[in-house]
């Protein structure tokens, strides 16, 4: 799983920290992540055939607070390939 992990994430510019706004429920909030995270996260979405912000929407129901959200996204891209 991980070399298809490599694959979606283009290294080169993969650090750059990229700031989106997502609107989750009814509250507009903002998230960080690298790049590469948000490409893994794209490709994640188009396999479950969704939405980025229906999937963060998910995680963010998941994690119920325990975590930031940022933190909380990383957590689950990993454990999708682990």
């Amino acid at each position: 799983m991980l070399h298809k992990l490599k694959s979606w994430c283009n290294l080169e510019n993969s650090g750059d920290i990229i700031k989106k706004s997502i609107k989750i429920g009814d509250h507009s909030t903002s998230v960080t992540l690298e790049r590469g995270f948000w490409q893994v996260l794209e490709k994640i979405a188009q396999e479950k055939k969704s939405s980025i912000r229906s999937l963060i929407t998910d995680i963010d129901n998941k994690n119920a607070g325990a975590c930031n959200l940022s933190s909380a996204i990383r957590i689950f891209i990993l454990q999708q390939y682990i």
